[in-house]
């Protein structure tokens, strides 16, 4: 079994910015198996910017990982998140 990885750190107190995004659309793969797992190596408030999710977002539907023009941008515009299921991983 081929099982690629791919690893994201975040810098405390800074960093940069990732959009919102689905994560099987996001890392290359070639089936809908992908399991993504965070795990925080130290305490992460709110004013750290935690990793977010949507809740109930994994039913669907998925989401465009291109702009209007084509081009793979990885997010999802913030006028189609339903910031009312919004939840901070923390």
């Amino acid at each position: 079994m081929n099982l690629p990885d791919r690893a994201l750190a975040g810098r405390a107190h800074g960093g940069s910015r990732f959009d919102w995004h689905q994560d099987v659309q996001a890392w290359p793969h070639t089936d809908f198996s992908p399991v993504t797992v965070g795990v925080y190596l130290e305490e992460c408030g709110p004013e750290q910017g935690p990793l977010m999710a949507v809740r109930g977002s994994h039913r669907g539907p998925l989401h465009s990982m291109n702009d209007a023009q084509g081009r793979r941008v990885l997010r999802i515009p913030g006028h189609e998140i339903d910031t009312e299921r919004v939840t901070a991983l923390t």
